[in-house]
């Protein structure tokens, strides 16, 4: 393994004016989000009486866009201006949001409204989304690429420790609708953040190629490449797992565990303190050549914590304690396997076609959430709420078997992982 020093290596850009304005802006959109994760579901539980069904509907809303959306947003994107669609992307996510609340008060909410709202939202997630991880390369050197991840997730991480909970606090003493509020005043917030950036300039590359040709080639990266292919197949699983799990926890916590919005937002916090941990281990696990291992191990963790969820009962402080310990390790898994993953992609993919390929991507592991929160929704109706988590801890299992099974347990961080960049 190569030896490197600070000396040796060119300057870092990680601090850069305008990456520092992405992370701040990032950081207030996603404290922002996570109001609405959990105050958009309490809201339809509370005021407009949902069940497992509805908040699976809710739930696949958000992620829908991503199956048709993905690969083409992608596309566009890699011959357009990645912060100019940013900016739109938040304009049109906080106004939807605050539509949600003025049609509350003006008692106008239905459900078929609160699911349009989502699905709008989450249209403007999938262009945002795809030019912020497309983004990252144009902003630092390649060198600092597994750094930069980092540090992106670290903020992301340490906005999802305070949004759930200061949304619990908000929906127990003011109400769900205050929340939505303020997700979207963080959606104007970040618009004036990136407004501020001075990098705006497309990889002009991208425009010699048609969107289609684009796409596929997007797609002949990911074929042609010996882990990205596995790497796929055990990220939509786990996606799929997760989803049905997260797509009926609240209603399970709320009508099985007798959790007030409170606790529901202090236990969801769990999960960002863990994401938070791992986001910040994960540059010395990648640097030290165990990308594969870590990822392996990171689903495996992901599968036995989730564990915990179903297991949960008894008295308040058990259940409390079982479902703050498995979101707390189900993040810790999760922010190490994020950002290895991820880096390795920026990593491998031709800057023309980074947007494509994240795009696609994002088609396929995104494609399998609204999939895994209608199973949710459906298995909870069916077998039971606990039922439908054991079911959602299977399938993570699986997830960490395909990893076990692929060149990825053997290579990948070592011989054939790109190590020499990290």
């Amino acid at each position: 393994m190569p030896v490197s020093t600070e000396a040796a290596r060119p300057r870092s850009r990680v601090v850069t004016g305008d990456y520092l304005r992405m992370l701040s802006g990032q950081g207030v959109s996603e404290f922002g989000s996570q109001l609405t994760v959990i105050a958009l579901q309490l809201l339809a539980v509370r005021a407009l009486s949902a069940g497992a069904i509805t908040l699976g509907l809710i739930s696949a809303a958000r992620y829908v866009p991503f199956i048709f959306l993905g690969a083409i947003a992608g596309a566009w994107l890699d011959g357009t201006s990645k912060r100019r669609a940013m900016i739109l992307s938040d304009v049109a996510r906080g106004t939807v949001i605050v539509a949600v609340a003025v049609l509350y008060w003006l008692g106008d909410l239905t459900v078929p409204l609160v699911v349009l709202a989502a699905l709008a939202g989450g249209v403007g997630r999938v262009y945002f989304d795809v030019a912020n991880q497309a983004f990252v390369p144009q902003l630092v050197n390649k060198e600092d690429i597994v750094r930069a991840n980092a540090a992106l997730q670290n903020t992301v991480s340490a906005a999802r420790v305070a949004g759930p909970s200061a949304a619990g606090v908000i929906v127990q003493v003011i109400g769900a609708p205050f929340a939505l509020v303020l997700d979207g005043t963080s959606y104007f917030l970040n618009v004036f953040a990136l407004l501020g950036m001075k990098v705006d300039t497309p990889i002009t590359s991208g425009r010699q190629l048609s969107m289609w040709r684009r796409i596929r080639s997007g797609m002949e990266v990911i074929r042609g490449n010996e882990y990205l292919p596995w790497l796929m197949a055990a990220s939509a699983v786990n996606n799929f797992a997760l989803m049905i799990i997260q797509a009926i926890v609240v209603v399970y916590e709320v009508s099985v565990l007798h959790f007030s919005a409170w606790t529901v937002g202090v236990v969801a916090s769990c999960d960002a303190v863990g994401l938070l941990a791992g986001s910040m281990s994960a540059p010395r696990l990648v640097k030290d050549g165990l990308r594969g291992q870590a990822m392996i191990v990171s689903y495996a963790v992901i599968a036995a914590s989730t564990a915990l969820l179903p297991l949960a009962g008894g008295t308040w402080p058990v259940a409390l304690a079982f479902m703050a310990s498995g979101y707390f390790f189900w993040g810790c898994a999760l922010g190490v396997f994020n950002v290895a993953n991820i880096s390795f992609r920026h990593q491998i993919t031709p800057p023309e076609l980074m947007a494509t390929l994240m795009g696609a991507w994002r088609t396929v592991l995104f494609g399998a959430l609204p999939v895994g929160a209608l199973v949710g929704g459906a298995a909870g109706a069916v077998a039971g709420l606990r039922g439908a988590l054991w079911l959602g801890v299977a399938g993570n299992a699986v997830s960490a078997l395909i990893l076990v099974m692929s060149p990825v347990r053997r290579r990948l961080g070592r011989q054939g992982g790109l190590h020499e960049d990290s």
